[in-house]
């Protein structure tokens, strides 16, 4: 697998300090997906309203991605799966 590509549910692998390191995410599409549009400065209601889904819903994804990703926010969520590779701004 090359360096900062990955599947949905596949590991990552990451540069971490000085060396290579596997980080085994395993986000599901729909939290992809979730994380996607989160990336493209959408709030939780307008990745519902796009998605079919309810708020409550979306921040549910959101939390179990801030805990697959140990990150605390959705920007440092955002900033750690584009610069992995699982997401990008197109």
């Amino acid at each position: 697998m090359e360096p900062g590509k990955a599947l949905p549910g596949s590991p990552v692998i990451l540069y971490r300090g000085r060396r290579w390191e596997q980080v085994p995410w395993s986000l599901t599409a729909g939290e992809l997906e979730v994380l996607s549009l989160v990336a493209k400065g959408l709030s939780n209601p307008e990745v519902g309203s796009a998605l079919g889904k309810s708020r409550a819903n979306i921040k549910k994804h959101l939390a179990r991605i801030y805990t697959k990703l140990s990150v605390n926010s959705r920007v440092d969520a955002v900033t750690l799966a584009l610069k992995a590779g699982i997401i990008t701004l197109e």
